[in-house]
């Protein structure tokens, strides 16, 4: 299966177990808002800023010039490891990113302090 939406990436998912904790398909509010502030935490594994690569610039229609963040972070809910996130998009996309930011949700920074 591959999912794109414009502007936050291509995802390519293999064999895809389904439980009925999962977060469906068109939910676009992030983790935080689905299970509630106080049940979910993050783990910064990795927040970069580099250069994208070829297959980046493709996937994401940016300059090879361009800035992109580069984050991986485990989110867990209620203490429990839920998830690992690998994210990659442009920094025009979302300027002013910072870790503290991705401690709590990425997805509530985007809809309030940037719109």
């Amino acid at each position: 299966m591959i999912y794109k939406q414009s502007g936050l990436g291509t995802y390519v998912l293999g064999d895809v177990s389904v439980h009925a904790s999962d977060s469906p398909a068109e939910a676009f509010d992030g983790l935080t808002k689905q299970e509630g502030e106080e049940h979910v935490s993050s783990e910064v594994i990795k927040f970069d800023v580099s250069l994208p690569s070829e297959l980046i610039q493709k996937k994401l229609d940016v300059a090879s010039d361009e800035p992109v963040y580069v984050i991986d972070r485990l989110r867990k809910i209620d203490g429990v490891p839920r998830v690992l996130e690998h994210t990659i998009f442009p920094l025009k996309l979302v300027p002013g990113l910072t870790r503290e930011i991705l401690m709590g949700s990425i997805y509530d920074y985007m809809h309030q302090a940037l719109t």
